[in-house]
């Protein structure tokens, strides 16, 4: 069930799908571009996370949510509603997952409140997150990157793929297995593997 919350300051409406369950809910963020339903229900409804409450909440701008002209759509932005919404529901405690740009809006969540958010879980997260400076795509208006950013995306990715091509990368060689969290309530809680 898609649920509104009214963010006075925005003047606009946050909106979020729930999965009923049991708390502390799991806050899903979705990455840019994105929704949350679209994006990231499949992994919301794992088996090992049944019984669980889930919100999967769409940003402003994308998705239900509304789309308002005044806001910054900035990290900083996204996680200062994010941090509203947890407040206006009253949530003494949360995990957050974050994907791709959510994962940088999920750092600053539990930056901003680490007393509620645990676990912290990113997936593909922007773990080079500077605080103090804007995220390079989200920072930009969408007409700016329409006209010019998404060109210079794909500059980059194809440099990376000649690089690549060439032997050289710009990332480091792994030397080490990925690691995964995995989340189930029945063995309480959180571990890596």
């Amino acid at each position: 069930m898609v649920k509104p919350v009214y963010l006075p300051g925005d003047r606009a409406f946050i909106r979020y799908t729930e999965i009923p369950g049991d708390d502390p809910p799991l806050l899903w963020l979705h990455g840019l571009m994105c929704s949350a339903t679209g994006e990231l229900i499949q992994a919301a409804v794992q088996p090992e996370l049944r019984g669980r409450r889930q919100l999967l909440i769409d940003f402003l701008g994308y998705g239900y949510s509304d789309r308002p002209t005044g806001f910054g759509y900035t990290l900083e932005d996204h996680a200062r509603t994010i941090v509203a919404l947890i407040e206006d529901l009253a949530l003494t405690a949360c995990g957050v997952i974050g994907h791709s740009m959510g994962g940088g809006v999920a750092i600053l969540v539990a930056a901003a409140r680490p007393h509620i958010v645990s676990p912290l879980i990113l997936a593909e997260g922007r773990l080079g997150l500077d605080p103090d400076g804007p995220d390079p795509i989200a920072a930009q208006s969408e007409q700016d990157f329409v006209e010019r950013g998404f060109a210079d995306l794909l500059g980059r990715s194809d440099e990376g793929r000649r690089g690549a091509a060439r032997g050289s990368s710009s990332r480091p060689p792994r030397d080490h297995p990925p690691r995964r969290a995995l989340c189930s309530p029945s063995r309480g809680g959180c571990s890596r593997t």
